[in-house]
């Protein structure tokens, strides 16, 4: 039987002062991530991300059930980490002319590109890291809709 686990959005918030400081939320970040990829493989192993827009797409709406829930199923976790990692990635692998002057979370991003991908298959048949950046642009006023 399946477990569940509470869950809610992430509210952390970037607020790099600096050059040195937001070197250091990175390392934070990039330790983080390390160790949630190896809680993650520590667990029953599940479905495997291929990096197909339209596999994350199906994690993206496993993410959104969760969060309208509430619950996330044991077995529903590994996608969510796999959706949310992937996005972080693309997060921080581009610059954001655009935000200069605003901060986001991470659970805006998420809700971002899982409305993104939810309301355009059309964009399903794109390489993943191209559609989240997509919606990313879209959803910080980037580019015009």
């Amino acid at each position: 039987m399946a477990t569940a686990r509470e869950f809610q959005g992430d509210a952390w918030q970037p607020r790099a002062k600096g050059k040195g400081e937001a070197v250091k939320l990175v390392r934070m970040f990039a330790q983080g991530l390390l160790l949630l990829v190896i809680v993650a493989s520590s667990h029953a192993r599940g479905e495997d991300f291929d990096g197909t827009t339209t596999q994350l797409a199906r994690f993206a709406a496993v993410y959104e059930r969760a969060l309208a829930s509430g619950v996330a199923l044991a077995e529903d976790q590994q996608k969510i980490g796999y959706f949310e990692g992937f996005v972080i990635g693309v997060y921080f692998s581009h610059a954001w002319p655009c935000m200069v002057n605003r901060t986001s979370t991470f659970a805006q991003a998420f809700g971002i590109v899982a409305k993104y991908l939810r309301e355009n298959p059309e964009r399903w048949d794109r390489q993943s890291g191209r559609a989240v950046q997509e919606a990313l642009e879209h959803g910080f006023g980037c580019l015009a809709k």
